[in-house]
């Protein structure tokens, strides 16, 4: 089980994933490090509970992680139905 970002909200849990090559699909480490500047890309899995629909599942996810994560942009890459 993953760190929950939001204790309260019992009805979400986040998970760290592992990102890989689009290209070769090697896994590849999320950092790069230029001059004492990072960029970093996080790939993360969440599970959303009692959702009306595949839309409001990804608005609770955006609230969610973004509350966290502020003035970060965040991407919705795929939503999959339970």
């Amino acid at each position: 089980a993953g760190k929950r970002l939001n204790p309260t909200a019992k009805f979400v849990e986040v998970e760290a994933g592992i990102l890989s090559c689009p290209y070769c699909e090697e896994e590849l480490p999320c950092t790069l490090i230029v001059a004492r500047t990072a960029l970093v890309g996080v790939k993360m899995e969440m599970k959303v509970y009692k959702a009306d629909s595949e839309e409001h599942a990804r608005r609770i996810a955006l609230s969610t992680i973004g509350k966290a994560l502020r003035d970060i942009p965040l991407e919705i890459i795929e939503v999959e139905e339970l």
